[in-house]
Protein backbone atom coordinates (compact mmCIF):
# COMPACT_ATOMS: atom_id res chain seq x y z
CA UNK A 1 0.00 0.00 0.00
CA UNK A 2 1.43 3.43 -1.23
CA UNK A 3 1.35 6.32 0.86
CA UNK A 4 0.79 9.46 -0.38
CA UNK A 5 0.69 13.10 0.85
CA UNK A 6 -2.94 14.48 0.70
CA UNK A 7 -4.24 16.09 -2.36
CA UNK A 8 -3.50 15.26 -5.61
CA UNK A 9 -1.64 11.96 -5.43
CA UNK A 10 0.67 12.67 -8.92
CA UNK A 11 1.87 16.24 -7.50
CA UNK A 12 2.69 15.09 -3.78
CA UNK A 13 4.20 11.83 -4.24
CA UNK A 14 4.76 8.88 -2.34
CA UNK A 15 6.26 9.24 1.46
CA UNK A 16 5.76 5.90 2.53
CA UNK A 17 5.03 2.05 1.77
CA UNK A 18 3.28 -0.54 3.92
CA UNK A 19 2.71 -4.28 3.13
CA UNK A 20 -0.82 -4.92 5.07
CA UNK A 21 -0.93 -8.55 3.50
CA UNK A 22 -0.38 -9.71 6.70
CA UNK A 23 -3.17 -8.58 7.97
CA UNK A 24 -5.57 -10.33 5.68
CA UNK A 25 -7.29 -13.69 6.15
CA UNK A 26 -7.77 -14.13 2.41
CA UNK A 27 -5.12 -13.48 -0.07
CA UNK A 28 -6.90 -15.42 -3.13
CA UNK A 29 -7.54 -12.13 -4.69
CA UNK A 30 -4.19 -9.57 -4.55
CA UNK A 31 -5.68 -6.23 -6.39
CA UNK A 32 -7.03 -3.98 -3.91
CA UNK A 33 -9.28 -1.75 -6.31
CA UNK A 34 -11.79 -0.05 -4.23
CA UNK A 35 -11.76 1.55 -0.35
CA UNK A 36 -14.00 2.83 2.20
CA UNK A 37 -13.37 4.08 5.52
CA UNK A 38 -15.55 5.51 8.19
CA UNK A 39 -13.98 7.79 10.74
CA UNK A 40 -17.13 6.97 13.43
CA UNK A 41 -16.69 3.63 14.12
CA UNK A 42 -12.72 3.38 12.02
CA UNK A 43 -14.05 0.53 9.95
CA UNK A 44 -11.45 0.71 6.84
CA UNK A 45 -13.12 -2.16 3.66
CA UNK A 46 -11.23 -3.06 0.95
CA UNK A 47 -12.58 -4.80 -2.20
CA UNK A 48 -9.53 -7.02 -3.28
CA UNK A 49 -9.99 -8.61 -7.40
CA UNK A 50 -8.50 -11.14 -9.24
CA UNK A 51 -7.14 -8.41 -11.82
CA UNK A 52 -7.53 -4.17 -12.53
CA UNK A 53 -9.42 -4.96 -15.44
CA UNK A 54 -12.75 -7.23 -15.72
CA UNK A 55 -12.45 -10.02 -13.29
CA UNK A 56 -15.16 -10.93 -11.72
CA UNK A 57 -13.62 -12.58 -8.48
CA UNK A 58 -14.00 -10.28 -5.36
CA UNK A 59 -12.89 -10.79 -1.61
CA UNK A 60 -13.99 -7.54 0.76
CA UNK A 61 -11.84 -7.42 3.71
CA UNK A 62 -13.28 -5.46 6.86
CA UNK A 63 -10.90 -4.19 9.24
CA UNK A 64 -11.55 -2.43 12.42
CA UNK A 65 -9.02 -0.45 14.72
CA UNK A 66 -8.34 1.45 18.03
CA UNK A 67 -7.24 4.09 15.83
CA UNK A 68 -9.19 6.38 13.19
CA UNK A 69 -7.27 6.10 10.31
CA UNK A 70 -7.22 10.05 9.54
CA UNK A 71 -5.66 10.89 12.52
CA UNK A 72 -2.35 8.45 12.58
CA UNK A 73 0.82 9.68 10.69
CA UNK A 74 1.08 6.30 8.77
CA UNK A 75 -0.87 3.68 7.62
CA UNK A 76 1.08 1.14 9.54
CA UNK A 77 -0.15 2.88 12.89
CA UNK A 78 -3.99 2.27 11.60
CA UNK A 79 -3.09 -1.79 11.07
CA UNK A 80 -0.83 -2.17 14.09
CA UNK A 81 -3.86 -1.26 15.69
CA UNK A 82 -6.45 -3.80 14.28
CA UNK A 83 -9.40 -5.42 17.08
CA UNK A 84 -11.00 -7.37 14.17
CA UNK A 85 -10.50 -8.63 10.47
CA UNK A 86 -13.15 -10.52 8.08
CA UNK A 87 -13.35 -11.10 5.03
CA UNK A 88 -16.04 -12.60 2.10
CA UNK A 89 -15.77 -13.69 -1.37
CA UNK A 90 -18.62 -12.94 -4.28
CA UNK A 91 -18.65 -12.94 -7.82
CA UNK A 92 -19.46 -9.02 -9.49
CA UNK A 93 -20.15 -8.87 -13.07
CA UNK A 94 -18.07 -5.49 -14.17
CA UNK A 95 -16.30 -3.68 -16.91
CA UNK A 96 -13.35 -2.31 -15.43
CA UNK A 97 -12.58 -3.19 -11.31
CA UNK A 98 -10.42 0.26 -10.89
CA UNK A 99 -14.28 1.83 -11.09
CA UNK A 100 -15.01 0.33 -7.74
CA UNK A 101 -16.16 3.02 -5.10
CA UNK A 102 -17.14 1.97 -1.33
CA UNK A 103 -19.38 4.29 0.93
CA UNK A 104 -19.07 2.64 4.64
CA UNK A 105 -21.89 3.30 6.45
CA UNK A 106 -21.91 4.42 10.48
CA UNK A 107 -24.40 1.53 10.93
CA UNK A 108 -21.44 -1.27 9.15
CA UNK A 109 -23.33 -2.00 6.12
CA UNK A 110 -21.70 -0.80 3.54
CA UNK A 111 -22.30 0.56 -0.24
CA UNK A 112 -20.71 -0.73 -3.52
CA UNK A 113 -21.16 1.11 -6.43
CA UNK A 114 -19.38 1.47 -10.29
CA UNK A 115 -20.05 2.76 -13.73
CA UNK A 116 -20.52 -0.50 -16.01
CA UNK A 117 -20.91 -0.06 -19.24
CA UNK A 118 -23.43 2.91 -19.79
CA UNK A 119 -25.12 2.33 -16.86
CA UNK A 120 -24.29 1.98 -12.78
CA UNK A 121 -24.51 -0.53 -10.23
CA UNK A 122 -24.88 -0.66 -6.27
CA UNK A 123 -25.26 -3.04 -3.75
CA UNK A 124 -25.19 -2.92 0.05
CA UNK A 125 -23.78 -5.68 2.63
CA UNK A 126 -23.67 -6.56 6.23
CA UNK A 127 -20.54 -5.73 7.32
CA UNK A 128 -20.57 -6.04 10.81
CA UNK A 129 -17.74 -8.25 12.50
CA UNK A 130 -18.11 -10.69 14.96
CA UNK A 131 -22.02 -12.00 14.14
CA UNK A 132 -20.97 -15.13 12.47
CA UNK A 133 -21.89 -14.51 9.40
CA UNK A 134 -19.56 -16.28 7.63
CA UNK A 135 -17.03 -15.66 4.22
CA UNK A 136 -19.26 -15.73 1.33
CA UNK A 137 -21.84 -12.91 0.59
CA UNK A 138 -25.12 -14.97 0.85
CA UNK A 139 -25.80 -14.47 4.39
CA UNK A 140 -24.43 -10.58 4.20
CA UNK A 141 -26.27 -8.94 0.65
CA UNK A 142 -29.19 -6.80 1.73
CA UNK A 143 -31.37 -7.35 -2.09
CA UNK A 144 -28.48 -7.92 -4.75
CA UNK A 145 -26.88 -5.44 -7.01
CA UNK A 146 -29.53 -2.91 -7.96
CA UNK A 147 -29.08 -1.46 -11.78
CA UNK A 148 -28.98 2.49 -12.19
CA UNK A 149 -32.34 3.49 -12.73
CA UNK A 150 -31.78 6.73 -14.72
CA UNK A 151 -31.34 7.70 -18.57
CA UNK A 152 -28.18 6.34 -20.12
CA UNK A 153 -26.10 7.13 -23.19
CA UNK A 154 -22.79 6.40 -24.94
CA UNK A 155 -20.48 7.14 -21.88
CA UNK A 156 -17.07 6.22 -20.87
CA UNK A 157 -15.91 5.01 -17.18
CA UNK A 158 -11.95 3.83 -15.82
CA UNK A 159 -11.38 1.99 -18.91
CA UNK A 160 -11.25 5.25 -21.64
CA UNK A 161 -9.44 7.68 -19.19
CA UNK A 162 -8.69 8.25 -15.73
CA UNK A 163 -10.66 11.35 -15.42
CA UNK A 164 -13.78 8.97 -16.11
CA UNK A 165 -13.40 7.03 -13.59
CA UNK A 166 -16.14 6.54 -10.99
CA UNK A 167 -16.35 9.06 -8.08
CA UNK A 168 -17.46 8.97 -4.90
CA UNK A 169 -18.31 12.66 -2.20
CA UNK A 170 -20.03 12.99 0.89
CA UNK A 171 -22.38 15.96 1.90
CA UNK A 172 -20.48 18.61 4.12
CA UNK A 173 -22.61 16.89 7.31
CA UNK A 174 -21.20 12.93 6.01
CA UNK A 175 -24.86 12.04 6.32
CA UNK A 176 -25.15 11.27 2.77
CA UNK A 177 -23.10 10.08 -0.14
CA UNK A 178 -23.03 9.98 -3.56
CA UNK A 179 -21.49 7.56 -6.12
CA UNK A 180 -21.59 8.59 -9.77
CA UNK A 181 -20.44 8.74 -12.93
CA UNK A 182 -20.58 10.87 -16.65
CA UNK A 183 -24.11 10.81 -18.42
CA UNK A 184 -22.44 11.32 -21.67
CA UNK A 185 -19.03 10.51 -23.05
CA UNK A 186 -17.52 13.92 -22.88
CA UNK A 187 -17.09 13.31 -19.41
CA UNK A 188 -20.72 15.85 -18.44
CA UNK A 189 -24.25 15.15 -17.18
CA UNK A 190 -24.25 12.35 -14.32
CA UNK A 191 -25.71 8.91 -13.44
CA UNK A 192 -25.13 7.77 -9.58
CA UNK A 193 -26.32 6.61 -6.87
CA UNK A 194 -26.87 8.40 -3.34
CA UNK A 195 -27.20 6.67 -0.26
CA UNK A 196 -27.42 7.50 3.46
CA UNK A 197 -24.16 7.12 5.10
CA UNK A 198 -25.89 6.07 8.30
CA UNK A 199 -27.73 3.12 6.45
CA UNK A 200 -26.34 2.32 3.22
CA UNK A 201 -29.12 0.35 2.49
CA UNK A 202 -30.95 3.61 1.28
CA UNK A 203 -30.51 4.41 -1.33
CA UNK A 204 -32.12 6.02 -4.83
CA UNK A 205 -30.62 6.84 -8.46
CA UNK A 206 -30.28 10.12 -9.51
CA UNK A 207 -29.17 11.72 -12.96
CA UNK A 208 -28.67 14.85 -15.72
CA UNK A 209 -28.56 14.75 -19.27
CA UNK A 210 -26.66 17.29 -19.81
CA UNK A 211 -23.97 16.60 -22.86
CA UNK A 212 -22.16 20.14 -22.68
CA UNK A 213 -20.56 22.63 -20.76
CA UNK A 214 -20.77 20.80 -17.53
CA UNK A 215 -19.13 21.62 -14.08
CA UNK A 216 -18.14 18.78 -11.54
CA UNK A 217 -20.50 18.09 -8.68
CA UNK A 218 -19.57 18.81 -4.99
CA UNK A 219 -20.89 19.18 -1.48
CA UNK A 220 -23.46 22.14 -1.24
CA UNK A 221 -24.87 23.65 1.78
CA UNK A 222 -25.13 20.89 4.84
CA UNK A 223 -26.84 17.69 3.39
CA UNK A 224 -26.67 18.27 -0.59
CA UNK A 225 -25.12 18.49 -3.42
CA UNK A 226 -24.59 20.72 -6.57
CA UNK A 227 -22.45 21.56 -9.75
CA UNK A 228 -22.97 20.23 -13.19
CA UNK A 229 -23.98 23.63 -15.26
CA UNK A 230 -21.54 26.19 -16.82
CA UNK A 231 -23.72 27.59 -19.58
CA UNK A 232 -23.53 31.42 -20.38
CA UNK A 233 -24.49 33.61 -17.35
CA UNK A 234 -24.54 37.12 -18.64
CA UNK A 235 -27.20 39.16 -17.10
CA UNK A 236 -28.51 36.70 -14.81
CA UNK A 237 -27.73 34.70 -11.47
CA UNK A 238 -26.16 31.57 -12.09
CA UNK A 239 -28.15 28.05 -12.38
CA UNK A 240 -26.42 24.95 -10.73
CA UNK A 241 -28.18 21.41 -10.81
CA UNK A 242 -28.54 21.38 -6.69
CA UNK A 243 -30.22 18.99 -4.20
CA UNK A 244 -30.45 17.93 -1.07
CA UNK A 245 -31.39 15.57 1.52
CA UNK A 246 -33.32 15.30 5.49
CA UNK A 247 -29.79 14.58 7.66
CA UNK A 248 -32.12 12.60 9.89
CA UNK A 249 -33.79 10.72 6.70
CA UNK A 250 -32.17 7.13 7.21
CA UNK A 251 -34.98 4.71 6.81
CA UNK A 252 -34.76 2.47 4.20
CA UNK A 253 -38.01 1.23 4.70
CA UNK A 254 -39.77 4.29 3.87
CA UNK A 255 -38.89 6.55 0.47
CA UNK A 256 -36.74 8.96 0.01
CA UNK A 257 -37.60 12.81 0.39
CA UNK A 258 -35.30 15.16 -1.96
CA UNK A 259 -35.42 18.61 -1.98
CA UNK A 260 -34.36 21.15 -4.51
CA UNK A 261 -33.96 24.66 -5.79
CA UNK A 262 -36.25 27.10 -7.05
CA UNK A 263 -36.10 28.61 -10.23
CA UNK A 264 -38.68 31.35 -9.66
CA UNK A 265 -37.25 33.39 -12.97
CA UNK A 266 -34.06 35.44 -11.95
CA UNK A 267 -35.17 34.87 -8.03
CA UNK A 268 -33.16 32.79 -5.83
CA UNK A 269 -36.21 32.37 -3.26
CA UNK A 270 -39.25 30.55 -3.40
CA UNK A 271 -42.18 33.60 -4.06
CA UNK A 272 -44.25 32.27 -1.15
CA UNK A 273 -43.61 30.07 1.88
CA UNK A 274 -45.86 27.46 0.76
CA UNK A 275 -43.76 26.49 -2.59
CA UNK A 276 -42.33 24.07 -0.78
CA UNK A 277 -39.96 22.33 -3.49
CA UNK A 278 -39.39 18.42 -2.78
CA UNK A 279 -40.25 15.09 -3.93
CA UNK A 280 -40.54 11.77 -2.53
CA UNK A 281 -38.27 9.05 -4.65
CA UNK A 282 -38.65 5.16 -4.27
CA UNK A 283 -35.86 3.89 -2.54
CA UNK A 284 -33.66 1.35 -4.49
CA UNK A 285 -36.17 1.45 -7.46
CA UNK A 286 -36.28 5.25 -8.09
CA UNK A 287 -34.42 7.98 -9.88
CA UNK A 288 -34.42 11.92 -9.37
CA UNK A 289 -34.31 13.60 -12.48
CA UNK A 290 -31.74 16.51 -11.25
CA UNK A 291 -33.17 20.03 -12.49
CA UNK A 292 -31.56 23.59 -12.74
CA UNK A 293 -32.19 26.32 -10.35
CA UNK A 294 -30.95 30.10 -9.29
CA UNK A 295 -28.44 30.48 -6.42
CA UNK A 296 -26.73 33.40 -4.64
CA UNK A 297 -23.64 32.45 -7.09
CA UNK A 298 -23.68 35.48 -9.21
CA UNK A 299 -23.02 35.58 -12.60
CA UNK A 300 -21.80 38.58 -15.68
CA UNK A 301 -23.88 41.52 -16.70
CA UNK A 302 -23.61 41.91 -19.98
CA UNK A 303 -20.57 39.59 -20.21
CA UNK A 304 -20.20 36.55 -21.33
CA UNK A 305 -19.23 33.96 -18.52
CA UNK A 306 -18.94 30.39 -18.04
CA UNK A 307 -18.30 29.79 -14.54
CA UNK A 308 -16.02 27.24 -13.44
CA UNK A 309 -16.42 25.44 -9.81
CA UNK A 310 -13.79 23.75 -7.67
CA UNK A 311 -14.14 21.99 -4.97
CA UNK A 312 -12.05 22.37 -1.62
CA UNK A 313 -10.79 19.89 0.53
CA UNK A 314 -11.38 21.21 3.98
CA UNK A 315 -13.97 24.06 5.42
CA UNK A 316 -14.10 24.18 8.94
CA UNK A 317 -15.81 21.51 11.30
CA UNK A 318 -18.88 21.36 9.32
CA UNK A 319 -20.21 24.64 10.10
CA UNK A 320 -17.78 25.63 13.22
CA UNK A 321 -17.58 29.52 13.22
CA UNK A 322 -13.59 29.11 12.27
CA UNK A 323 -13.40 27.89 9.04
CA UNK A 324 -9.71 28.18 9.29
CA UNK A 325 -7.52 24.48 8.54
CA UNK A 326 -7.63 23.02 11.47
CA UNK A 327 -4.11 21.95 12.13
CA UNK A 328 -2.33 18.33 12.11
CA UNK A 329 -5.07 16.10 11.52
CA UNK A 330 -7.93 18.78 10.75
CA UNK A 331 -9.15 19.22 14.42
Amino acid sequence: MREMNPGQAAGNGQIDYYDYSAKMLDTTNTYSTGTGYNEKNKMLVMVHSADETSGTAKTIHIFKSSKCLNKVDRIKDYFDAVTSTEYFTDTWTINNNKNICVAVGNNEWVGFGYKHGNSMKYVAYNCKNGQSLGTTAAARVYIGFQDFAGSTTTSYSAENSNYLYTKFNHTWDGTWGMIYGSYYYYGVGINGFCMSLENPRKFISINQTKSSRGNPYMAWGKTGFHGGYSDNTDGESWRTYCWSFDPKDSDHTVDTRVYYGNDNSNTTNPATNGASTSTTVTNKTGNYGLTSSYNYLHGGFYSTVYPLMCQIDWWGNFGNGDSRYGGKHGE
